[in-house]
C-alpha cells in the first residue's frame, strides 16, 4: 500500500498578493506634465479639466478573477490542498510603531496603487483570512507556520516574496524564485541576526550605519562570540545598545509564543541570557 500525501497548506501573503495585483489592474500613461491611468488594453485619455489625472480601473469582477488566478498558480507549484490568506492590521495599530515610531515612515509618500484596498476586501469576502491586532501579515504568516498545533499534521508552506520571511523556521515558497525550500531555525534565527545588523531600507530601519551583509557575515562567522547577539553587538559598539535591541526587535518577525491572541498584545524577541 502506497503512503497516503501530506495535506499541504499553504499560508498566503495577502499583502503582496494584494498589492501586485491592483497594481496590474492599472495602467500610467504620460502625458507630459501629468500621468494618466487606464486597465490594460484601453486607449489613454487626457488629464481631466481640473488637471487631475484620468484614472481607468479594472473592475472587482476582474480584480477577483487575478486574485483567484495568482492563488491558483501558487497552489499548483507547492501541490497544496487548502490555504489561508494573511493579511496585516489595518490601520497604525502595528506593534512595530511601538518600538520605533519611524518604522515604515519613509513610505508615507509612496503612490499606493488605487484598487488595494479593494484587492484586501475581496480577500476578505471570498477566502479564509487570517488577521489579527497590532500585526503584519508577515507575523500572521510566521506564528502560524510555527505553531505546533495549528493543522500539525499538514505541511504548512508560507508563500511570500519578501526576504524577511527567511528568519522564520519551516517550508518557504517564493513565486519570484520559484521553488520551496526548507528553512533550518538555525538558518532563520542567523538571518535574523543579520537583519538585526543590516537594518532594512524599505522598511524604513536603519540597522548598525555603514554595517552591510558582508559586514554582517564576517561577524556572525567570527569564532570569537558565544552567541549570535555577541556578534550583533560587536558591530554596533560604538552605537547605544537601544539601537541594537530595536533593530533586533523589529527584524524579528513572530513566531508562536509571542503574540497572545486573549489579550492582543505581543512578547517582544529578547536576548538570550
Amino acid at each position: 500500500m502506497s503512503k497516503s500525501k501530506q495535506r499541504v497548506t499553504l499560508l498566503i501573503d495577502g499583502d503582496i498578493l494584494a498589492f501586485q495585483v491592483a497594481v496590474r489592474s492599472q495602467k500610467s500613461f504620460d502625458f507630459g506634465d501629468n500621468e494618466g491611468f487606464t486597465e490594460e488594453g484601453a486607449e489613454p485619455t487626457q488629464p481631466t479639466e481640473d488637471n487631475q489625472p484620468a484614472v481607468y480601473l479594472k473592475g472587482e469582477a476582474d480584480v477577483l478573477h487575478d486574485l483567484a488566478e495568482a492563488i491558483d498558480g501558487y497552489m499548483q507549484a507547492t501541490d497544496g490542498d487548502d490555504f489561508y490568506i494573511c493579511l496585516s492590521c489595518p490601520g497604525k495599530d502595528n506593534w512595530r510603531l511601538k518600538v520605533l515610531p519611524s518604522y515604515k515612515a519613509n513610505r508615507k509618500d509612496t503612490v499606493r496603487p488605487q484598487l488595494l484596498e479593494v484587492a484586501k476586501d475581496l480577500l476578505r469576502k471570498h477566502y479564509r483570512v487570517l488577521e489579527f491586532p497590532k500585526l503584519e501579515a508577515d507575523d500572521v504568516m510566521g506564528i502560524f507556520s510555527t505553531d505546533p498545533e495549528f493543522l500539525p499534521d499538514n505541511k504548512k508552506i508560507v508563500v511570500s516574496i519578501d526576504k524577511d520571511l527567511r528568519t522564520i523556521p519551516g517550508w518557504l515558497y517564493n513565486p519570484n524564485i520559484g521553488k520551496v525550500e526548507r528553512i533550518t531555525e538555525e538558518g532563520a534565527d542567523r538571518y535574523h541576526m543579520s537583519q538585526a545588523i543590516t537594518g532594512d531600507a524599505v522598511d524604513g530601519y536603519p540597522g548598525c550605519p555603514g554595517a552591510g551583509k558582508v559586514a554582517a557575515e564576517e561577524a556572525l562567522s567570527s569564532p570569537d562570540f558565544d552567541s549570535s547577539w555577541e556578534a550583533v553587538l560587536s558591530v554596533y559598539y560604538r552605537k547605544p545598545y537601544q539601537e541594537a535591541l530595536a533593530s533586533a526587535r523589529i527584524s524579528n518577525i513572530l513566531r508562536h509564543g509571542q503574540y497572545d491572541f486573549k489579550k492582543k498584545k505581543v512578547r517582544l524577541w529578547e536576548p538570550p541570557k
